[in-house]
């Protein structure tokens, strides 16, 4: 798996675009399979930037594969890079807003059927966050200080 990973996305920079979307205090997360210390991570939706889309149309598109959501993007929140090689990611980090769809675990065209790393999606709330280990979820959560201060506007991620 992590060979896969490292051969689609290893050793050139990449465009991400994510989306945060938050409904009742909580944050719609997924987990991937082959990433991080320990070889799954939580992170906000999202995924890489196609040549000829609008970033706003490539987060639609992201969302829509891996959450079988539409939405609505709205300000961005967040710049985020992401340099662990071979890995090497700018990310851009959005509000959004669901607009349609069902939720549901989508799927990356960038790997076989057989082999895809989108796991489980789950919305956690600050405490299920904050249980989680920092090596399993992604920078922009375990960095909550500056989460808060994005979301500052929400109580979600207040102590």
């Amino acid at each position: 798996m992590q060979e896969q990973i490292n051969q689609c996305h290893g050793g050139k920079l990449r465009l991400r675009v994510c989306a945060l979307i938050v409904q009742e205090q909580k944050l719609l997360l997924l987990k991937h399979k082959g990433l991080g210390p320990l070889w799954h991570l939580w992170l906000p939706p999202g995924g890489g930037c196609e040549y000829g889309q609008s970033l706003t149309q490539n987060l639609q598109r992201e969302l829509l594969e891996e959450t079988g959501l539409q939405i609505s993007p709205g300000q961005l929140a967040y710049v985020h890079e992401h340099l662990v090689p071979p890995l090497h990611a700018v990310e851009l980090f959005y509000f959004a807003e669901i607009t349609g769809g069902t939720l549901s675990i989508g799927a990356d065209p960038e790997y076989p059927e057989d082999q895809q790393i989108i796991t489980d999606l789950q919305w956690m709330n600050k405490q299920e966050i904050n249980a989680l280990d920092k090596q399993e979820k992604h920078a922009v959560l375990a960095q909550r200080e500056q989460l808060e201060a994005i979301l500052g506007r929400q109580s979600f991620f207040k102590k």
